[in-house]
C-alpha cells in the first residue's frame, strides 16, 4: 500500500474478523518520469546553444547547476522521445533518463495458518476498496517448522 490511513484500515478490518494484521514499513526508489535533456557543457558552448534554441523558437527549457540544459519530465516514455526527436531535428542529442523519486510503501502481516484460512474470493472482497493493494502469500518456515 502507499497510504498509511489504507493500511490502518485494514488492519481495522481485519481485527473486526477476528484476525491480527501488523503494519511495517518499507522504503523503495521508485521511477515517476523521464528527463530530456542536454548534457553537461562548458559554458561557451551552453551559451551558444542556448542562442541556437531560441533562435528556432525553443524557449521552455532549464539550466541546471551542472550546465545541462533540460528539455522537459514527462510521465510517458512517448512524450519523452517524441521531444527527444524535434529537439534531435535541429542538430543536438538530447538524451532522456528515468526520474525516481523515494516512496513509503506500508506492508500488513497476516498470519493466514491452514485451519483458518480466508478463501480468495474474501480476500478479494476485503481488500476491493484498495485499489493500490497487492498481496503476497509467503510461506514462514519458522511458523511451518
Amino acid at each position: 500500500l502507499k497510504n498509511s490511513d489504507s493500511a490502518h484500515d485494514i488492519v481495522t478490518k481485519l481485527g473486526e474478523l477476528g484476525r491480527e494484521g501488523n503494519i511495517r514499513t518499507d522504503k523503495q526508489k521508485v521511477q515517476y518520469a523521464y528527463w530530456v535533456y542536454l548534457e553537461s557543457m562548458p559554458d561557451d558552448e551552453l551559451s551558444r546553444v542556448i542562442s541556437e534554441l531560441e533562435a528556432n523558437g525553443i524557449k521552455d527549457y532549464h539550466q541546471n547547476d551542472r550546465n545541462e540544459l533540460s528539455m522537459g519530465i514527462y510521465n510517458g516514455i512517448q512524450g519523452a522521445k517524441q521531444r527527444q526527436l524535434n529537439i534531435a531535428t535541429l542538430g543536438y542529442q538530447p538524451l532522456i533518463g528515468p526520474l525516481y523519486r523515494t516512496e513509503t510503501q506500508y506492508w500488513i502481516d497476516v498470519a493466514d495458518m491452514n485451519y483458518n484460512t480466508f478463501a480468495e474470493d474474501a480476500w478479494t472482497s476485503y481488500l476491493s476498496g484498495y485499489p493500490d493493494i497487492l498481496r503476497k502469500s509467503v510461506r514462514c518456515d519458522l511458523i511451518n517448522a
